[in-house]
């Protein structure tokens, strides 16, 4: 299977923003899907967030033939046109991109995404990281919710990503799905999380949207 690479940046909209505002600006994110060398890309509001540090309102996900066609993406005059007309919205913004084995690049409108994006623990060692990226690819088997996308891997960008290093992608067709699997991941029965992923982890970044 061929790889791309996964983009997510992830921002909190100013309090004193008018709410009016923030359909133009989910408009002006979107329109960058027609830059070059973009494969997908998507951005909405989120309907969840959960964290024991942070509070985000809206998440972009993108994706890439290749870390180069990402960074002309970000070197795209149209994309600094977006991005000086969103940026004073913004009062807090993080990003992390991975590297996915995939033999699909398309995601249909309508789907429900969770992201989560792990901060692991100081003292955890090599092997540690690779029994907790074994667990992560091992979640799609080990739901019953209908998972469409299935995306995980090591975070490339740490300046941006606020100390967390491993994000996560699940897809489901809705948000039925999707809420089945935050009751699973949630559920204390969840060994898998509890015992396999959760020591490993000092923290998570939940993030739910349903794109249009």
């Amino acid at each position: 299977m061929p790889e791309i690479v996964e983009h997510l940046v992830i921002f909190k909209i100013k309090p004193d923003v008018d709410p009016a505002e923030l359909p133009a600006m989910v408009d002006s994110l979107n329109s960058l899907a027609g830059l070059d060398g973009v494969l997908h890309l998507a951005a909405g509001p989120l309907i969840n967030c959960r964290s024991t540090s942070l509070n985000f309102t809206h998440i972009l996900h993108s994706r890439f033939a290749s870390k180069e066609d990402m960074d002309k993406f970000y070197q795209d005059p149209d994309h600094h046109v977006v991005i000086n007309q969103t940026k004073p919205f913004f009062e807090d913004l993080m990003a992390v991109d991975w590297v996915h084995s995939t033999d699909s690049v398309s995601i249909p409108p309508g789907s429900s995404m969770r992201a989560t994006i792990f901060k692991l623990k100081g003292d955890l060692g090599d092997d540690e990281k690779s029994q907790l990226l074994e667990a992560l690819g091992l979640l799609k088997d080990k739901s019953s919710s209908s998972i469409e996308v299935h995306s995980f891997g090591e975070n490339n960008t740490p300046a941006r990503a606020k100390g967390f290093s491993v994000p996560v992608i699940t897809v489901f067709k809705d948000v039925n799905e999707l809420e089945g699997f935050d009751s699973e991941w949630e559920s204390p029965e969840n060994e898998h999380r509890h015992l396999v992923i959760k020591p490993k982890v000092d923290e998570e970044l939940v993030l739910d949207v349903v794109f249009p």
